[in-house]
């Protein structure tokens, strides 16, 4: 797959992640934890900040795309497989961050 597929089909995916998000969160009255799953570091950011802001958002919308640009340039180098595992423990990594070490604030899931 190309770069740009890549970063293409990894766009559309945030894209649907944040309406199954939106969705879930249910304009602040459902739960948060698809978004803390699915975008640990803009939650990490809006616990810190108290609310979900406008440069948040489009970091959730950049996440996905950035992992595509970082996935493509491992596999040029022809280190894919520490790629994927980088960014799967990084993701990882945060989520568990965002969910254990920040919650009960008012963005808890």
């Amino acid at each position: 797959m190309t770069t740009s597929r890549r970063i293409l089909v990894l766009f559309l995916f945030g894209l649907i992640a944040v309406v199954v998000s939106g969705v879930a969160a249910a304009g602040g009255h459902g739960s948060y934890l698809a978004a803390t799953v699915l975008f640990p570091f803009t939650m990490l950011w809006a616990r810190s900040s108290g609310t979900v802001s406008g440069a948040a958002l489009a970091l959730a919308v950049a996440q996905y795309p950035l992992y595509g640009w970082l996935l493509s340039r491992a596999r040029s180098r022809g280190s894919s497989r520490h790629g994927r595992f980088f960014l799967a423990m990084l993701h990882g990594l945060a989520a568990y961050a965002s969910l254990a070490a920040l919650g009960g604030g008012p963005f808890s899931p």
